[in-house]
């Protein structure tokens, strides 16, 4: 075993450890909360069916998007990667998502276009890392102006999250474009890995515009997702206190140490939830339903994919490029 492979047992350990300290912490708080309003949480009980349909379109046309995005990705590469294809990959990230401890879903995909591909990892993952600035930034900028809404319906919180928002797009522009001048010994690792490979693929115009749009999309869709989860418990949310969890939930993200962002995803759910001016026990109630819906979805339509992916015919290795872009070729 090579320095750096022997170097990164202790992190891998480390990291499993930190997971099953953050889930149980969470758990204890939610167990210990539920119980102290055990009577308030009995009042909970669906009452809108319908909005349950809702959720299950929503989470199937984020993904039919996710697929087109990966589709686009992919034609940097030169990879004719189908569009249904992409959407069942898409899919199937989800399922190892859940089953799999920590980034799962991104293994699943860098692992597909590597072996029915043929691209090397390094390509493959400074793709799909460099794209996650562009969700970032999309989040960033319908939660600053759904926050901007909000404070002017007199919403409680969207002041401050607005600021978090203005910040954060602030902060991501800035790293953006500075960061390949950035010593290498004041970089945050983390970081390092996501915005080095942006700026591998930045000059690809045409792909950063559409994946945006995707990515700006793709948050509302979350955002009729959570609505829709809210609505299924008798709470109607406001179309801006809905953008403002989910654009909260997709910088959720950093700190999602546990697999699925188990208990990470249930707390920021409840606590945006309280300060758009939900009582708490809807709020932990709608994020309990969220992860159950969520979970039965994976695991429903995650397996049909991987049947249709990993058990049909192998594709073809198709021809590999350079990162361009498709606007100016």
């Amino acid at each position: 075993m090579n320095r750096s492979a022997a170097a990164s047992v202790p992190s891998r350990r480390w990291k499993s450890w930190l997971s099953l300290a953050v889930l149980l912490v969470l758990a204890v708080w939610a167990g210990t909360y539920v119980a102290q309003n055990l009577d308030r949480f009995r009042e909970l009980e669906l009452s809108n069916g319908s909005a349950l349909l809702v959720m299950v379109l929503a989470y199937l046309a984020r993904h039919a998007l996710q697929g087109l995005e990966l589709q686009t990705l992919s034609r940097i590469l030169r990879v004719r990667l189908r569009w249904f294809e992409a959407t069942l990959l898409s899919l199937c990230a989800a399922l190892f998502d859940i089953i799999t401890p920590l980034k799962g879903g991104l293994a699943t995909k860098v692992f597909y276009l590597r072996t029915r591909h043929g691209l090397t990892y390094s390509r493959v993952a400074a793709l799909l890392a460099g794209s996650q600035v562009l969700v970032m930034s999309g989040a960033a900028l319908v939660g600053l102006f759904a926050g901007l809404a909000g404070m002017g319906g007199n919403a409680n919180g969207s002041a401050e999250l607005s600021l978090f928002f203005f910040l954060a797009l602030i902060v991501l522009i800035l790293l953006s474009w500075i960061w390949d001048r950035v010593p290498k010994r004041f970089r945050f690792p983390m970081f390092d890995r996501v915005l080095t490979a942006w700026h591998q693929v930045r000059g690809a115009h045409a792909m950063v515009a559409a994946n945006l749009a995707f990515a700006v999309i793709k948050l509302c869709l979350r955002g009729i997702m959570v609505g829709a989860g809210f609505a299924a418990l008798g709470h109607e949310l406001g179309v801006a206190q809905g953008l403002l969890l989910a654009a909260a939930l997709e910088f959720s993200v950093i700190f999602s140490i546990t697999p699925a962002g188990l208990g990470v995803t249930e707390s920021v759910i409840t606590l945006v939830g309280v300060m758009v001016g939900v009582d708490a026990p809807v709020a932990l109630g709608a994020a309990l339903l969220w992860r159950t819906l969520g979970v039965a979805m994976a695991m429903t339509f995650g397996s049909g994919a991987y049947l249709g992916l990993f058990h049909s015919p192998v594709c073809t290795v198709s021809e590999q490029g350079e990162i361009r872009d498709e606007g100016t070729s």
